[in-house]
């Protein structure tokens, strides 16, 4: 695990933001250098792991979310505090599943303000993705994002509000 601050990240995430920033770079015809890498990557993971609260509404888990090309509709389920599943259906505009994506949720309590973690999501059929042990710590309101990252494509993200009850 790679640790900033008062912060950690499992190293799949961050393995997904190096993919993610050398296949943009590719695509726009730049070069990547050990130092550009870095400094894009450190900006990467202190965006994907901000306590700032975002400036859009969130939606709610069953709302379908367009971003950059995708839709991305995070399963209405009744989750507990302990390990659970989020699963989500990732499709084009026109109703098409997309398959073959890079998938991952992430997770933050911004009551408790204790960082950001992030869990890979694989594709379980055409178009449906689910994270498993996800661990949401407690009782409470929370942010599960999720991010589709395409080759050659800026990733698509989709931010829900998520009530966990208890069990």
């Amino acid at each position: 695990m790679i640790a900033l601050r008062r912060f950690t990240l499992p190293a799949a995430p961050l393995l997904l933001a190096v993919l993610a920033l050398v296949a943009s770079a590719a695509h726009a015809g730049g070069t990547v250098t050990a130092t550009s890498l870095q400094h894009s990557l450190e900006r990467r993971v202190l965006q994907m792991a901000s306590p700032c609260p975002p400036e859009e509404v969130l939606a709610q888990p069953g709302d379908e979310v367009d971003s950059n090309g995708l839709v991305i509709t995070l399963e209405k389920s009744n989750l507990s505090a302990g390990p659970g599943t989020l699963a989500f259906s990732v499709s084009a505009k026109d109703g098409a599943p997309l398959t073959g994506a890079m998938t991952y949720v992430t997770i933050r309590m911004p009551a408790m303000d204790h960082g950001v973690s992030a869990y890979p999501a694989a594709e379980i059929a055409d178009g449906q993705y689910q994270a498993n042990d996800v661990s949401l710590g407690m009782v409470g309101d929370w942010e599960i994002t999720v991010q589709v990252i395409r080759q050659g494509r800026a990733p698509a993200v989709a931010s829900y509000d998520v009530p966990v009850g208890e069990e």
